[in-house]
């Protein structure tokens, strides 16, 4: 009996072990095919297919896709997926409270958090938080105004982005 009851624990955990592995993680496979998927420019800026990558998952952080655009004002946009802030984006976007610092907005659909940001050399900025389950999509630019910044949000190909890490 005791056997039979270690047999169905063992079992039980290697399954839970298995279902916390796979769920919602994304391969490199997947990760290049986001990749692929997004945009060639935004705002008039080539992307930059030198700097294109996609990361193998390392310690608390699935795989990162990363991608950028232009020189001077530099436009970046990352996918990291099992991203631990993910659940912290998704709490604040879903109970807002007043700050200066940050709107919410929809991005083809999808709600998403954009934070103005400053540079050393006092320019501003703007980064967008974009949870989907436990992915996050980031984009971050200086240099542009709000609403060129929103047009290349909406630019990011989000729902393809949903599917591939449901």
């Amino acid at each position: 009996m005791r056997k039979i009851v270690m047999l169905c624990a063992l079992c039980l955990t290697i399954v839970s072990l298995f279902a916390q592995k796979t769920n919602g993680k994304i391969d490199a496979i997947t990760g290049k095919k986001i990749l692929d998927s997004l945009p060639a420019n935004m705002q008039g800026n080539n992307l930059n297919t030198k700097n294109d990558k996609v990361w193998s998952p390392s310690g608390f952080i699935g795989v990162v896709v990363h991608r950028d655009y232009g020189t001077e004002n530099k436009v970046t946009l990352e996918v990291i997926n099992q991203s631990p802030s993910a659940n912290k984006v998704s709490t604040i976007i879903a109970q807002p409270v007043s700050n200066a610092n940050y709107t919410i907005t929809q991005i083809n659909g999808y709600k998403a958090l954009v934070q103005t940001l400053k540079s050393e050399i006092n320019k501003t900025g703007y980064e967008l938080l974009l949870p989907i389950n436990a992915t996050l999509v980031t984009l971050k630019a200086f240099g542009y105004t709000q609403d060129q910044f929103l047009t290349m949000a909406n630019n990011i190909p989000v729902a393809m982005i949903a599917q591939k890490v449901k």
